[in-house]
């Protein structure tokens, strides 16, 4: 009797420390390698040993060295058989580091000459009574199953067949001739070191052409369908290939499409075997679907979109030759002809369909709801939280004043109402967020233009910190241009907006949005505010930053100076990341998708100072006295200029309007000019200039674009 006492490893237990407080030791290397040698155990099961090199344990790589005590195991780990029976001690040195430990783990027993002669007999007659009980498999035509190994009697026996490989290949596949050959099966039986060969009869491999043209006779297609049928691509070793020639009625794969009126089908078969081909056809007639298939099919077709912002089309036709009527709930918003008249409210409306063919139908109900219909009677909109309606909210909700995506979603969007509007022929969008390089927000807007809606165009998936971008992009009726999306087809009279927040994973902080901001530009359009009673002098200590002093990109950064000098002046110092701060901005700012990059983006301006947690969009103003109530009540803006600067011309420049002078019946605008510095010479009291410059009002005014930078 084999004796045999084999070690085998087995890890449990590993701790996991979790919590707060007081920090736990972590064990030295000499007590982790006591402790994994203390669980060692011994397995005496095996026949065939294999020792590890290494083990991780506990987060740390354990080195593993081998020893025995006697040569009682041959090169590939099997016991081996001596004259005299030998016991080996098995010797484990674990080393960790500069620790080692050893330990003796289990003891491996040689085997005895009379043990070896035992065992051939054994597996002799076990080989023997495996090759009487075994029968070949066969499947039909095709092929012979030819396993390496099998389980008999406990053990398991491996098998080398000994085939004719002109008449049957590796994996069994029988190879058929011309003509029907029989071949004798052989098979080389083996258990541990002992094998025999058997032969186990022979099988008959039928010709190619006898089983091709016993395929053909036996194989049948219905002669006529209407609904889609299985046409077999392989049939007892033999391969079927099918050809339609009205695929769009009756397809090579069998799909039954619909027709109106009986429709004859020729399908050609080919079939192959070997090197036998050969082709028939067959003739099919596709008859039409029954009505009720029919009204099932055509209700598929019909779908209505959740939300529902303009008119919908309900048809009196669909497909399969079926007749329409609809029914709504609410003629009121939505009538049955699909005519939508938008409320200052979402609401729901139930559309059923009712599908005719003759005197059958089927029906089918769809809820809607509509989006709020703002009305906007003046030239922005700045749509913060508290306005933002519930109902178009999917994954997202309001939190800390805040909208943010829900627990555990990495998506989400908010759909705005509509904002109808007085005739625009230019409108930017803004958007204020906490974001970062992992939750991010995009700004999508889309305008109607002479009753019909544009898509959607988007300023780019944006975060702080990210290479942000995005392109120019058009349809019939509008364009997008940089920052501005310009009508192209006559003037605009409403919008719509949706911003979607992304976040690489739920772990991630959330994007937060703050506020959503647009501006129009409305032709011939005025707006009165009323000035009275401001004061004559306003002015912002804003910080100065001359945009010149900045290597290499100094020429192109006055928007992002602008908006440095912005943040500065709301407490921000950005001094621990760059020594020029406003190149610092300048890389957050920059739009990747024009000019590689542009750093005038004046929405990607905002949106960096809105990053920061404030509340700053992109406003369009009609008059000064607009611009002054503005200066007076809320603060300094960027103010996007084009034109005579009176020290120098520019075809598109940022400048900080601080404030305002008024003296002896004139107006002064107080700056901050990026781009003035000692080389325009000195001013009236013969300092060199630096950023600070009062413009005259009709000057300001001449080159003033009407566009701003709001910061709140």
């Amino acid at each position: 009797m084999r004796r045999i006492l084999y070690l085998f490893l087995i890890i449990l237990g590993v701790f996991v420390f979790s919590g707060c407080g007081e920090k736990i030791k972590e064990p030295t290397d000499k007590e982790l390698l006591e402790e994994f040698l203390s669980q060692y155990t011994y397995d005496t099961s095996k026949e065939k040993f294999a020792f590890p090199g290494s083990i991780e344990y506990k987060e740390k790589l354990i080195k593993l060295e081998w020893d025995l005590s006697e040569e009682v195991l041959d090169s590939e780990g099997n016991i081996i058989y001596t004259d005299e029976v030998l016991t080996a001690e098995v010797k484990v040195i674990a080393s960790l580091g500069e620790e080692k430990q050893e330990k003796v783990v289990g003891k491996i027993v040689s085997l005895s000459s009379d043990e070896m002669k035992q065992d051939e007999k054994l597996a002799e007659e076990l080989i023997e009574r495996f090759a009487q009980s075994y029968k070949l498999e066969i499947v039909g035509d095709e092929r012979i199953v030819l396993r390496k190994e099998l389980p008999f009697e406990g053990k398991w026996v491996a098998i080398k067949w000994i085939v004719d490989k002109k008449l049957i290949k590796e994996d069994g596949t029988f190879k058929h001739g011309t003509t029907t050959q029989e071949t004798e099966i052989k098979a080389e039986i083996t258990y541990k070191d002992y094998s025999k060969t058997y032969s186990f009869g022979n099988i008959t491999i039928r010709s190619s052409v006898e089983l091709v043209n016993e395929v053909i006779a036996n194989l049948t297609l219905p002669t006529e369908v209407n609904e889609d049928i299985e046409l077999p691509t392989f049939i007892n070793g033999v391969s079927i290939s099918w050809f339609s020639e009205e695929s769009y009625v009756l397809t090579d794969e069998g799909k039954c499409y619909y027709v109106s009126s009986d429709t004859n089908v020729i399908l050609t078969a080919l079939f192959s075997c070997g090197s036998t081909d050969m082709d028939k056809e067959y003739t099919v007639v596709v008859k039409p679907y029954k009505d009720e298939r029919r009204l099932e099919l055509a209700l598929e077709t019909i779908e209505l979109p959740a939300v529902i912002s303009g008119n919908v089309e309900l048809k009196e036709e669909y497909a399969y030759d079926t007749k329409a009527t609809w029914t709504s709930s609410r003629e009121d918003v939505i009538s049955a002809k699909g005519v939508v008249k938008l409320q200052s409210d979402v609401i729901s409306v139930v559309l059923k369909v009712k599908l005719y063919i003759g005197d059958k139908f089927m029906e089918k109900s769809f809820t809607v709801k509509t989006v709020v219909l703002n009305k906007l009677d003046k030239h922005f909109l700045v749509d913060k939280v508290d306005n933002f309606n519930k109902d178009g909210m999917f994954n997202v909700e309001v939190k800390d004043e805040l909208v943010q995506l829900k627990d555990n979603e990495v998506y989400g969007y908010y759909d705005s109402g509509i904002y109808e509007t007085l005739n625009f022929d230019e409108i930017v969008g803004s958007w204020a967020a906490l974001s970062s390089e992992t939750a991010t927000c995009e700004l999508l807007v889309k305008v109607m233009v002479n009753g019909e809606w544009s898509k959607y165009f988007t300023y780019g998936i944006w975060g702080l910190g990210r290479n942000n971008l995005y392109y120019n992009q058009t349809d019939k009726n509008a364009k997008m241009s940089v920052d501005e999306i310009l009508i192209t087809n006559g003037t605009a009279t409403a919008f719509q907006y949706k911003v979607i927040f992304r976040r690489d994973s739920a772990e991630c902080e959330s994007p937060k949005l703050r506020l959503v901001a647009m501006a129009l530009n409305i032709p011939g359009y005025k707006y009165e505010v009323d000035v009275t009673g401001l004061p004559t002098f306003v002015d912002y200590d804003v910080p100065k930053l001359n945009q010149n002093i900045v290597p290499v990109i100094g020429n192109s950064i006055c928007s992002a100076t602008t908006s440095t000098m912005l943040l500065k002046y709301k407490g921000f110092d950005f001094s621990d990341k760059d020594e020029f701060e406003h190149r610092y901005i300048a890389n957050l700012v920059a739009d990747r998708g024009h000019n590689s990059p542009t750093y005038g983006n004046w929405v990607y301006n905002t949106v960096t100072m809105g990053a920061f947690g404030l509340s700053s969009y992109v406003k369009r103003l009609y008059s000064w006295e607009e611009l002054k109530w503005h200066l007076a009540n809320v603060g300094p803006v960027g103010a996007s200029i084009k034109g005579n600067a009176v020290l120098y011309t520019t075809g598109g420049h940022l400048i900080v309007a601080r404030g305002y002078r008024e003296v002896d019946g004139k107006t002064y605008v107080i700056c901050n000019d990026p781009n003035i510095n000692e080389r325009f010479g000195n001013d009236a009291n013969g300092n060199p200039y630096f950023v600070y410059y009062e413009f005259p009002l009709d000057v300001f005014m001449n080159f003033w674009r009407g566009v701003i930078y709001v910061v709140e």
